[in-house]
């Protein structure tokens, strides 16, 4: 029917003007795996940026004051863990942080929540899954 048609593209966009936009970061080493990401949560309504390593991530979250990063941990020079504590110690409990790993062991697990990661997720993470996760973290801030 076509005014039913309407009405549920209409509580659709009302639905998706409820959920929060926020400034995100996406940090990995591998430029297109952060770009990509960022790429997925730009078409979600989301501001995104995308930082290759540990230091760029410093300096980006510096000047974008995110909302949210999403960050790898296995990174050289500065690795993710490092990240998040200064992230941390910069923006307290104003930030979500959440980890990607490529590895998913307990001991990583644990890491992650030693360094102040709200979340840690496992390599390839699904967008759907990350989409939820910062809607769901946003709430808290």
């Amino acid at each position: 029917m076509i005014g039913e048609e309407s009405r549920r593209g209409r509580s659709a966009r009302l639905l998706k003007r409820e959920q929060r936009s926020l400034r995100v970061l996406v940090v990995d080493d591998y430029p297109d795996n952060a770009e990509s990401m960022a790429a997925v949560l730009r078409l979600n309504g989301h501001e995104a940026f995308a930082a290759s390593g540990g230091h760029s991530a410093l300096v980006m979250a510096r000047m974008t004051q995110p909302d949210a990063v999403l960050l790898d941990l296995s990174m050289p020079f500065v690795n993710g863990y490092e990240v998040a504590k200064r992230l941390r110690a910069w923006f307290q409990d104003r930030i979500i942080l959440i980890a990607i790993s490529g590895h998913g062991s307990e001991e990583e697990y644990s890491g992650c929540l030693e360094a102040g990661f709200d979340r840690c997720l496992v390599k390839p993470a699904d967008p759907r899954i990350v989409a939820n996760l910062l809607q769901e973290l946003a709430g808290g801030l």
